[in-house]
């Protein structure tokens, strides 16, 4: 029986696809299977995969026409055969193969829905001061997915999650294609059907930063399937928790919104009720001050706020 799927969509990155790799077949165990979707990648990324998949019985690749993230990931989970489904991103890695052993362990032992990654920015090599959580406890503590989204655990990225297959395939959960931000509409999704969250606290998801992602540049397309994610989300059908996972996503949107038009502007301004159901301190903050100068003050105060913190990106410092 195997474990865990490890899906890894690949394009284009022949110059990160092998730390990649070797960062998860370290782990000794037969019960793990790792799934290499070479989306029509012109550089030598397709036959690096080709490579691996000779070199270890336990890799799978999947040679298809480019059809984005979301499209390759969806083409990995038609094959997988896990009980558990991880999306790794084919430019990150595992920092340490004897943590993820432990997580394996940890899900055949325990069975639990979901896995939530402690995880560090690498950038040239050199990894940031503070990890995702701050605790770099190795702990694995379950708790419930309402205070997994307060305590930021739980927010709109696929990769740090380990997913249990059944409740994917069961509910048919699978990410959107020919929309951007897909990430936030999968988190969106499997909030419907899971209750509690298991978090492993001890940093093992390494997340590199590559020079083209520093600006975290953020086209209108982007923001418009931003919009109707998180528009989606602010009706009255849906249930409090996920209008509690997208008040944050909604602030950071504003935050965004500095190159939208006029019109986009003026519909994202009218999800302002949204904030009102925020359970991060961040949330709360940005809440506040909604209430006391209005929301069209607001996002002029977050964009101005988010120049600042890329600016400070620019300098970060990081260390070994």
């Amino acid at each position: 029986m195997i474990t865990i799927s490890v899906i890894i969509p690949v394009y284009n990155v022949e110059a990160y696809i092998e730390e990649c790799v070797k960062s998860v077949i370290q782990y000794p165990g037969k019960d793990i299977e790792i799934i290499l979707i070479d989306d029509g990648s012109t550089d030598r990324s397709g036959s690096i995969c080709d490579q691996w998949q000779r070199a270890d019985s336990r890799i799978k690749v999947i040679h298809k026409s480019n059809g984005g993230l979301s499209d390759a990931r969806n083409a990995g989970m038609k094959i997988a055969k896990g009980t558990y489904y991880f999306f790794l991103d084919s430019d990150d890695f595992i920092m340490d193969s004897k943590d993820f052993k432990k997580i394996i362990l940890h899900l055949r032992k325990q069975k639990p829905e979901i896995i939530i990654l402690n995880s560090k920015k690498v950038y040239n090599g050199i990894y940031e001061k503070r990890s995702k959580f701050g605790s770099t406890e190795d702990k694995f503590v379950e708790i419930p997915i309402l205070e997994a989204i307060s305590a930021g655990f739980y927010h709109a990225c696929a990769w740090n999650k380990i997913v249990r297959a059944d409740i994917l395939n069961e509910h048919r959960i699978l990410f959107p294609e020919g929309r951007l931000s897909e990430d936030m509409e999968y988190c969106g999704l499997l909030l419907d059907y899971i209750d509690k969250a298991t978090v492993y606290y001890k940093p093992v998801y390494a997340y590199r930063i590559r020079k083209e992602s520093i600006s975290n540049s953020v086209n209108d397309k982007h923001l418009c399937d931003i919009y109707a994610i998180i528009s989606s989300a602010a009706g009255q059908q849906q249930p409090l928790l996920k209008k509690n996972f997208f008040s944050y996503e909604y602030a950071v949107l504003l935050a965004n919104s500095s190159l939208s038009n006029s019109d986009l502007i003026k519909k994202i301004l009218a999800l302002e009720e949204l904030l009102n159901y925020g359970v991060r301190n961040k949330v709360k903050a940005v809440n506040c001050i909604r209430k006391v100068l209005g929301i069209k003050a607001t996002r002029i105060i977050l964009i101005f706020f988010l120049r600042f913190k890329n600016f400070k990106k620019a300098l970060y410092k990081y260390e070994k």
